[in-house]
């Protein structure tokens, strides 16, 4: 029994790919059978999203692009481009490591435009951050402590993460914490405390909205004692539509084990369709009042002198690549299911490495361009999608994906939209396999310019 389809909402730049199968075969002969496309200019029109959603609602907004979710350098400099012909401080980076930081420096990205997440950060970023007057964010009461005994020379600006009401989390400080380390870093002159800071798993509004009230209260309390505190980071968890809504409420009403290979539904799934995402889930968390607030966190952190951050990192990379497998082999297995054998593995796609599926479908495309007859009956083909390595586990789709003929060998499976996390999170050389590169678009040339991202 195949999965049901689920088609994928695409960028027009994606379709017009599609169309191309002489480009996707000449990308292929170039750099070899497994390779991502991205596209800068879908990146960027997201940040300009975002920014309009902050100027709409009269907010000092600063977006850092969680530089995790992709490490392609163009994404990066899109980054830093924004920033040049933008107002002081509204676009840079988000990163959680020396090699991420001097990664953003050297694609243009201002020091005062980079943010530092992550816990226990050594010397070397504090070291960075201090020097650059990048922005930190220290998560335990011991870190402020380590920072206040080793006091860098230059000033190190910070953010206190606040933990959400969580007992599974080990990130942040609540309580008693929280307010020792604002008081302990009232003994500092080189410590400054800029605001407070909170992540929150899953992808729903209002409890963003509330953390927000909680972290603009902690901004007034840390105000009264002396800190400048004015800024406010709710982090990222901006959520994505992948699918249409009624497909994705379909799956998850009728999935069953019948539509894995393995027999196992996943364990957990993405929201592949929200009731709000992107930047109209930003609207709502600023714009939006709930009952324990009279006004809004956009109207708080205006009347308050407040900037508000964000550090998106999948929702700037919605739309903005695309991942190219080459088929090597098929065969049908004895429960009568093709398993189609690319080039790479299920580490280009990581979805798969934590108990889950990426659910949008991917496109069988012939790379000689035939298409089949308008007039002829689609007859659906369920199929897997294996990586060529000696692992069972190594599976890029292991439903049964209800493709509209058969594969062939030297096709092209094209997997959509998975510039967010789905390229490089988990990629590794197995096999000495070379990881496949990303190929990025120039389309204010033209539309088949491209170049190796460096």
């Amino acid at each position: 029994m195949s999965a049901p389809p689920m088609p994928a909402k695409r960028r027009a730049w994606e379709k017009a790919i599609l169309t191309r199968p002489d480009l996707l075969s000449q990308m292929a002969s170039a750099v070899g059978e497994s390779y991502h496309i991205i596209d800068p200019n879908t990146f960027a029109a997201n940040l300009a999203d975002f920014a309009a959603v902050f100027d709409e609602c009269g907010v000092t907004g600063r977006i850092r692009y969680g530089y995790k979710a992709n490490k392609a350098r163009a994404f990066v400099r899109a980054c830093a481009d924004a920033a040049a012909i933008a107002p002081p401080s509204r676009y840079g980076v988000d990163v959680a490591s020396a090699e991420e930081f001097g990664a953003a420096l050297a694609a243009g990205v201002r020091g005062e435009e980079v943010m530092v997440t992550g816990p226990a950060h050594s010397d070397d970023v504090l070291r960075l951050a201090a020097r650059h007057r990048a922005l930190v964010a220290l998560d335990t009461v011991e870190q402020v402590s380590r920072v206040l005994e080793h006091t860098p020379t230059e000033h190190l600006n910070i953010l206190l993460r606040m933990r959400p009401d969580d007992p599974t989390t080990r990130f942040g400080m609540s309580g008693w914490g929280l307010q020792q380390a604002v008081a302990d870093l009232q003994e500092s002159d080189r410590i400054v405390l800029r605001g407070f800071s909170f992540h929150l798993s899953g992808y729903d509004v209002w409890p963003r909205v509330a953390m927000a009230h909680r972290a603009i209260d902690a901004c007034q309390r840390a105000r009264e004692v002396g800190h400048p505190a004015d800024i406010v980071s709710i982090g990222g968890g901006i959520a994505v539509d992948y699918v249409e809504h009624r497909d994705w409420d379909t799956y998850r009403a009728r999935e069953s084990g019948e539509w894995y290979f393995d027999g196992k539904t996943a364990g957990s799934l993405y929201p592949y369709s929200t009731e709000v995402a992107g930047a109209a889930m930003l609207e709502r968390i600023l714009c939006d009042s709930d009952t324990t607030h009279p006004e809004s966190v956009g109207v708080r952190a205006r009347s308050s002198g407040l900037s508000i951050m964000i550090e998106p990192g999948r929702a700037l990379c919605d739309g903005a690549g695309i991942s190219v497998f080459t088929v090597r082999g098929v065969h049908t297995h004895t429960d009568g299911t093709d398993i189609i054998t690319v080039s790479g593995t299920s580490m280009s796609l990581s979805e798969q490495w934590f108990d889950s599926e990426f659910l949008p479908d991917p496109e069988l495309v012939d790379p000689l361009g035939s298409q089949p007859r308008s007039d002829t009956p689609i007859v659906r083909h369920p199929a897997i999608v294996a990586g060529a390595t000696c692992l069972d586990t190594d599976l890029l789709s292991r439903r049964r994906i209800p493709f509209s003929r058969r594969a062939r060998v030297g096709d092209l499976i094209v997997y959509p939209n998975t510039a967010g996390y789905q390229m490089d999170s988990n990629e590794s050389e197995f096999h000495q396999v070379p990881v496949p590169p990303k190929l990025v678009l120039h389309r204010q040339a033209s539309p088949t310019t491209w170049s190796i991202d460096r």
